[in-house]
């Protein structure tokens, strides 16, 4: 067998387990969309995507673990959608704040019920959830400092994570209250935070 070969298995059997993890994922969406969350069984879930119950949680040990899906998904979703704009960083991650906020808007009520469900399981299960959504942010940051449109002060991924910590912070606050509006204007003042901090720049001890 040559090694092109192996490659190309290898890159099936991948490409095959996205395809199955992305069906997964589509098919609880559904079922959760049609029936609510909590009536919904992993059972079910399976039977709708066609793979056996062990497949389910080969991808997934929980149903709380669909939102690090959800997350991956969109992070790569808006990452295809802002790599070629001739923007700069700061209105990258602009976008990204309003991608984020309009696809937790469109699936609100499902949202709000897994949310509440990871954080449950700790602060490493909640930050775990967004992993996706930190890399990508990182990532712009890191090319804004490399075109001189970002301080350079501050590490990237130290940034990328306070900024969504703030966002995750204000996800479980609207996913536990309902409150969109606060946490549409939590995510707006996390970015700014982020970009233009709290120095008052009229203080002549900060020039």
């Amino acid at each position: 067998m040559t090694s092109s070969t192996k490659n190309g298995q290898i890159s099936r059997r991948t490409r095959k387990k996205q395809e199955t993890r992305a069906r997964i994922l589509k098919s609880a969406i559904r079922l959760f969309g049609e029936r609510g969350y909590d009536n919904v069984k992993i059972e079910e879930i399976a039977n709708a995507a066609d793979i056996a119950n062990a497949t389910f949680f080969l991808h997934f040990p929980t149903k709380a673990a669909l939102v690090s899906a959800f997350n991956e998904e969109l992070s790569a979703s808006i990452s295809a959608r802002i790599k070629d704009f001739e923007i700069g960083a700061v209105e990258k991650l602009e976008i990204i704040r309003a991608l984020v906020l309009d696809e937790y808007s469109r699936h609100a009520e499902l949202l709000r019920r897994i949310v509440v469900d990871v954080a449950a399981q700790g602060g490493q299960a909640f930050a775990e959830s967004s992993e996706s959504l930190t890399d990508l942010v990182s990532g712009v940051i890191r090319e804004g400092q490399s075109e001189n449109n970002l301080s350079t002060a501050f590490d990237a991924d130290i940034a990328a994570e306070c900024l969504v910590a703030s966002w995750r912070a204000a996800t479980l606050h609207w996913a536990q209250t309902g409150d969109a509006e606060r946490a549409q204007r939590a995510n707006r003042q996390a970015l700014d935070l982020i970009l233009f901090g709290l120095a008052n720049i009229d203080d002549p001890a900060l020039k």
